[in-house]
């Protein structure tokens, strides 16, 4: 089964709402009842995290540009097991993975991100966000291409057979 859908939102922290929303709708088109709260909480939070980084971090004021949001649903015959979301902003070039591992004096398979923030060694000078986006995404992939950043946040509902 494969299913994508796209939204277009502000770059402001009032569209919160409106990406919680498009969130959960996706979620639910994706896994129907398969979707657990937990699963769900856990997709929200982790792209609710990323919104809200690329509207704080990545964009130089006055200049704001739409961040897209797309959701693909892969895997299984009659149900998706897996949720893609991508975010895809005209913000400062920004390797979010690689700002994180470097904190943690890492290459990129080298921090396990499913144990504490304190194990991640990224200091008092923030990255909780970043490691908090590491521990809820089954897989986290960036790349700047035409002048955007895409970011790539993959959750696999393991509710469901594989």
């Amino acid at each position: 089964m494969n299913f994508q859908c796209a939204t277009q939102l502000d770059c402001d922290l009032s569209a919160i709402d409106d990406l919680h929303l498009f969130l959960r709708e996706a979620i639910a088109d994706t896994f129907g009842d398969g979707a657990t709260i937990a699963l769900t909480e856990r997709i929200v939070l982790a792209v609710h995290e990323a919104f809200t980084n690329i509207v704080r971090h990545g964009q130089d004021a006055g200049r704001e540009q739409p961040i897209v949001v797309r959701c693909l649903a892969t895997g299984g015959d009659d149900r998706a097991t897996r949720l893609t979301v991508e975010l895809i902003d005209c913000g400062r070039a920004f390797d979010p993975i690689a700002a994180a591992l470097s904190r943690a004096g890492s290459s990129r398979g080298g921090v396990d991100w499913r144990g504490p923030p304190s194990s991640h060694n990224i200091g008092t000078t923030g990255g909780y966000g970043l490691s908090m986006i590491h521990s809820l995404a089954s897989d986290l992939s960036y790349a700047r291409e035409q002048g955007r950043n895409h970011l790539l946040l993959t959750f696999n509902n393991e509710g469901i057979s594989q």
